[in-house]
């Protein structure tokens, strides 16, 4: 909770601000923060410019401060959040990195934490973040433009030190280390990583929960379903979505299961049921889940498949792959020209029964 105006930023004096680590002085400093003319509000110890040259790298986290401060009753100023941050900060123990850390575990510890846009930060990454938005306001620091930040670009960096990870690979259509929820588990013993730090899977971020030396994350939803259908190589890294880097941990395979799918019922009363399929929509003229070739991956989840069963699109044929699961396939990009609802169905190959199962929709 940010408090409100304290007793020393009320007085305004000189003697007030010392206590809390600042010095007010009236001639240029190097390392002060400018605040109008040649009045210059500072950390002690020259701890100044290297807390303007840590704001000035969290300009990935702009929307971040922007959004912390448009969330609060009242927005602080300049120099009240200032003051806030040095009486949560004891500047006088060590670099100013190792403080910082220390503070931010200490948040996730006590539970002094912030939720903007479904991330849960700490308080102190939060303030440092609007501390930037309300420099920048003031002229102290250079807003960087768009070009400049790449909107959701990530740049490479050790984050954390790894030791291990895993499990590294599944079948296809297999879940592995499965959890009470239903997704599958992926584990690293990370030291030193961030609390607000998240696991990025195939370049989507996933639900991450991290303590002292271990990093739990996995796949869920329909990004395990996707992954599981589909043979590859995924990467996986850790991400830093404030400073905006990224470290390279490894790849999750998908090995390609048994080619036949269990089950050869012929009978058209025992035709069998779809259990799931995906992915159910895309955009006219893209490809989600894109293969090589351009096209639509396409998975479907049965328990049974009989021989010569044919499955279509529309009324356009696909070819497919059998699997221990059901099967995958693709539709090519051409028939993903326009908007619409277009069916996929099975026909038995005995009967010509052709059953849809669903819908994709194209938007």
């Amino acid at each position: 909770m940010i408090r409100r105006r304290s007793f020393l930023l009320a007085t305004g004096t000189a003697a007030g601000v010392a206590a809390l680590g600042w010095r007010v002085a009236y001639v240029p400093e190097l390392n002060g923060v400018t605040l109008g003319g040649n009045r210059a509000l500072f950390f002690d110890q020259g701890v100044g410019a290297r807390m303007l040259a840590l704001l000035d790298t969290l300009a990935p986290a702009d929307k971040l401060g922007q959004a912390w401060l448009a969330s609060l009753p009242r927005a602080p100023e300049l120099m009240e959040l200032m003051l806030q941050l040095v009486a949560r900060l004891d500047l006088h123990q060590g670099s100013l990195d190792a403080v910082l850390q220390q503070r931010v575990r200490e948040d996730f510890i006590s539970g002094d934490r912030c939720n903007i846009d479904g991330w849960q930060l700490s308080l102190t990454e939060c303030q440092l973040a609007g501390l930037r938005q309300l420099a920048v306001s003031a002229g102290l620091l250079r807003a960087k433009v768009a070009s400049e930040q790449g909107d959701a670009g990530y740049s490479n960096q050790e984050i954390a030190t790894l030791d291990n990870w895993g499990p590294r690979h599944t079948l296809q259509g297999q879940t592995f280390n499965q959890q009470l929820d239903g997704h599958s588990g992926l584990w690293f013993k990370l030291s030193g990583a961030p609390g607000h730090a998240k696991i990025m899977i195939d370049g989507e971020i996933s639900s991450t929960s991290v303590s002292d030396k271990t990093v739990t994350s996995g796949l869920h939803g329909a990004t395990q379903e996707r992954i599981l259908a589909t043979p590859g190589k995924y990467e996986i890294a850790l991400v830093d979505p404030i400073r905006k880097t990224r470290q390279h941990i490894g790849y999750f395979e998908v090995r390609g299961g048994p080619p036949e799918a269990s089950g050869q019922i012929s009978s058209a009363d025992e035709f069998c049921e779809v259990l799931k399929w995906g992915p159910r929509e895309t955009r006219a003229g893209e490809a989600v889940n894109e293969q090589p070739d351009g096209s639509m991956g396409v998975w479907l989840h049965t328990r049974c498949l009989p021989r010569g069963t044919q499955l279509f699109f529309g009324d356009d044929p696909l070819k497919y792959h059998r699997q221990a699961f059901g099967l995958t396939t693709s539709v090519p990009l051409a028939l993903l020209g326009a908007p619409g609802r277009i069916p996929l169905s099975l026909q038995h190959p005995d009967t010509g029964e052709k059953r849809v199962f669903g819908h994709l929709l194209i938007q």
